[in-house]
């Protein structure tokens, strides 16, 4: 077994495989060696729900594993270990049209504190250069859901305008992707078969009729939805590679946080479900009604 230090990964295993000829002097066969990889809970501290468990990286921070039971069995939604960028942000001169703006990571930034207590993990970031301080928190509520929350403090001399976080990779519902359905809010939403072969999809809410994408199949599926009564827009997008069997899904939210003292909150929310893309749905109905009041007509 190969083991990693608290708070690592291996970045690399080197396995040899042996040929050698059968007992009848035929072949070659191939003797393939048995290989287990156990990682440290320290490294991947997770919060667990009733039915969900969502995993973050110890050393990044990043969101890096979920899954669900349902049915007597854990269904990998996301394997753990699965790193990615934490976050990204544009940070926009007065002069300079955004979309020249280059994305500013995590590597500008360094991890000062994180906590994992109960139902809470928060993860706060500060600028190594710019006066720029960013907190992801992420809170698992009674339903399950995971709230992803950004918090920006501000005392640059520009604006930050746009942040990318709580993004997903290396994700497909049980051990085949080909047997999946992903649900994207195009019009009054499409239901893709086999999502792994579409390439790639962008999608901006509210300019979308409905706020939330959903990836399932007959047993479990992964919910996302832009579920903030400030309606700040997000920008959704889905991306598979050629011969890939699972997708990979960047959430950007887009709105104005001042310079020389500005402060914003932004939100999502995400979960992990037994069952298909109507628990997903429910989800985000629920709280719409929650969050708007019907008009009385």
């Amino acid at each position: 077994a190969v083991k990693t230090p608290s708070g690592q990964t291996p970045t690399s295993i080197t396995v040899k495989l042996g040929l050698a000829r059968d007992a009848k002097g035929k072949g070659p066969t191939l003797n393939i060696p048995s290989l287990i990889v156990e990682v440290p809970e320290t490294a991947y501290p997770a919060l667990q729900g009733k039915h969900a468990r969502y995993s973050f990286s110890g050393k990044s921070g990043c969101i890096s594993g979920v899954e669900v039971k349902t049915k007597g069995k854990n269904v990998v939604l996301m394997p753990r270990g699965s790193e990615r960028c934490p976050f990204r942000i544009k940070i926009k001169p007065m002069d300079v049209d955004i979309k020249q703006i280059e994305w500013t990571g995590p590597e500008a930034f360094k991890l000062v504190d994180t906590k994992v207590d109960g139902k809470t993990a928060s993860f706060t970031y500060k600028g190594k250069e710019k006066p720029i301080t960013v907190t992801l928190r992420y809170t698992l509520d009674a339903n399950d859901q995971l709230i992803c929350e950004a918090d920006i403090a501000n005392a640059h001399e520009h604006d930050v305008v746009e942040i990318e976080y709580a993004g997903l990779s290396g994700v497909r519902v049980g051990a085949e992707g080909f047997d999946d359905k992903l649900i994207w809010p195009i019009g009054t939403g499409k239901i893709y078969d086999n999502p792994v072969n579409i390439g790639s999809l962008s999608i901006d809410h509210p300019l979308a009729a409905v706020g939330f994408f959903d990836m399932y199949d007959k047993d479990a599926g992964l919910y996302v939805g832009n579920q903030d009564p400030d309606i700040i827009s997000m920008q959704m997008s889905a991306f598979s590679g050629s011969g890939s069997t699972y997708m990979r899904f960047q959430l950007v939210k887009r709105d104005r946080v001042k310079a020389k003292g500005g402060k914003k909150t932004f939100r999502l929310v995400m979960g992990a479900h037994p069952g298909d893309w109507h628990a997903g749905a429910d989800w985000y109905k629920t709280w719409f009604m929650n969050a708007f009041e019907a008009p009385s007509w």
